[in-house]
């Protein structure tokens, strides 16, 4: 009976924190739980050590300014990746994979994570991973996807493009209320005990 006591002293309080936590997320979830929705244009150059004759490519797609998230204009956008290519005897693009940034005007708005990339007949579909942000998208993460079509000849770099449908979900509801319970979990039992029981 002790040792039962002991247990609920213990998990009560844990479990109404946390419930407690994952109400208020709820009642107000943060604005970075919003989903995000951005395209742009802009241009693939190559990248250090770019070799034409040797797979994989490493490539730099830029923006300054010509990217919309969420219908706020002129954002910037840098991803470095590597695709990996097919001589057939030209060079056929099929997947890769890289880092990416997309900035604000003056950079106190901000998401960052990684892509993979798959080859299309018109250019590219990406798919995103957000692991950080900042300002309004502070400890935002997520995926989502996009596609990237080639608007210039994709055998000459560097190589214009458009960025249509770029999507990353807000978090299900679930999401949340599991974040917040493990959020409130954590504090509960990072507080050493002073005895036992």
């Amino acid at each position: 009976m002790r040792f039962v006591r002991s247990f609920w002293r213990t998990a009560c309080p844990v479990v109404m924190a946390g419930s407690a936590l994952a109400a208020g997320v709820l009642v107000a979830a943060p604005a970075s739980a919003a989903p995000v929705t951005f395209s742009g244009s802009g241009v693939v150059v190559p990248g250090a050590g770019f070799n034409p004759f040797a797979s994989p490519w490493p490539l730099v797609a830029t923006s300054t300014g010509g990217y919309t998230v969420n219908g706020d204009a002129g954002w910037n956008f840098l991803s470095e990746f590597r695709v990996d290519l097919l001589f057939t005897p030209a060079p056929v693009p099929t997947g890769g994979s890289g880092t990416f940034a997309l900035t604000d005007s003056d950079s106190s708005d901000a998401l960052y994570g990684t892509v993979l990339t798959t080859a299309t007949p018109t250019g590219f579909d990406i798919a995103y991973t957000v692991t950080s942000g900042a300002g309004a998208y502070a400890n935002f993460s997520g995926t989502g996807s996009s596609s990237v079509i080639f608007t210039s000849d994709p055998s000459q770099l560097p190589v214009s493009y458009r960025e249509v449908n770029g999507t990353i979900p807000e978090p299900t509801t679930a999401a949340l209320v599991l974040a917040a319970l493990v959020a409130g979990i954590g504090r509960r039992v990072s507080r050493p005990s002073r005895r036992w029981p």
